[in-house]
């Protein structure tokens, strides 16, 4: 099997029939936008689809968020190992960490009513949506590796909900990466209206996201709107930042409501069910006459 090195680059338009290459990383978050943008290209330049290879890079990233979050929990001298192979038609892209392990068979349904409120425990849940297959194995000298495949020439579209038009489908068109997230805060009456573009993404975006929402709070501004027009990403960090958020403010006796999410987002909001713990407002004037 041909190996490719790290330092060569090939055009996206060039295909791989086969090849591996292995990357050992520190646990470090801003490893991830990296590791995503090479999952998507490497899927390309494999034979996979442009919607295939989306969604593998959206499946690697939460890996590897789990990777370096859970597993090996930020650890400094604890290593990633990400290895992509691409033979016989599969792309194939196996993420290791040296934690601890877990029960992956027994982990969490994000989606059962008492589990939506809960900061974590998307991950696996989105790796599994976004992937055609995953598979998780323990490593005997310790650690989880997980195996996330796709198979080029294979139309993979799953529908979110038949309530929505048409079945919307998650679909291209999250560029992950390359911008920042932004904040600014309004106020109209005693409502506090957050606007917010970019990508709430583990790392700078969400946590510039949670110290605009904690530097309200701490203000006593307890009545909060988040546009969410212009976000055009969320992970599975962002969704849990959004979450924790919603729980500070009426820890504190206020409310966080949503407005316009976008329509990648929305799609989001309704996969994990977090339509159902959130009012969601298309129209800013009711989404503030709601506090009174």
């Amino acid at each position: 099997m041909t190996r490719i090195k790290p330092g060569k680059k090939k055009p996206i338009g060039r295909r791989i029939t086969s090849g591996s290459l292995r990357l050992v990383l520190d646990s470090k978050i801003q490893y991830i936008d990296f590791v995503h943008s090479m999952t998507e290209k490497l899927g390309r330049m494999s034979g996979l689809s442009q919607d295939c290879s989306f969604r593998t890079g959206l499946a690697v990233r939460e890996a590897l968020i789990n990777a370096i979050r859970h597993g090996n929990r930020e650890d400094p001298d604890k290593k990633v190992t990400i290895d992509f192979i691409m033979e016989s038609g599969i792309f194939s892209t196996r993420v290791q960490d040296q934690g601890e392990g877990f029960d992956f068979d027994t982990s969490p349904d994000p989606l059962d009513p008492e589990n939506l409120y809960s900061t974590n425990g998307r991950g696996i849940f989105l790796m599994r949506h976004f992937a055609e297959e995953v598979n998780f194995r323990k490593i005997p000298e310790g650690g989880t590796e997980v195996e996330i495949l796709q198979r080029a020439g294979r139309v993979r579209t799953r529908k979110l909900s038949s309530k929505m038009a048409g079945g919307t489908q998650v679909t291209p068109g999250w560029s992950v990466g390359g911008e920042g997230m932004k904040a600014a805060v309004r106020k109209i009456a005693n409502v506090s209206v957050v606007d917010l573009a970019g990508k709430i993404t583990i790392g700078a975006g969400d946590l510039i996201f949670r110290e605009a929402i904690n530097a309200l709070l701490e203000e006593e501004n307890r009545f909060i709107v988040i546009n969410l027009e212009k976000v055009s990403y969320m992970d599975s960090a962002g969704i849990g930042e959004l979450v924790a958020c919603r729980k500070r403010a009426e820890d504190l006796q206020g409310a966080v409501k949503l407005l316009k999410p976008s329509g990648k987002v929305s799609d989001l909001l309704h996969l994990t069910k977090l339509e159902e713990i959130f009012e969601i407002f298309q129209d800013e004037d009711l989404a503030v006459a709601s506090f009174n």
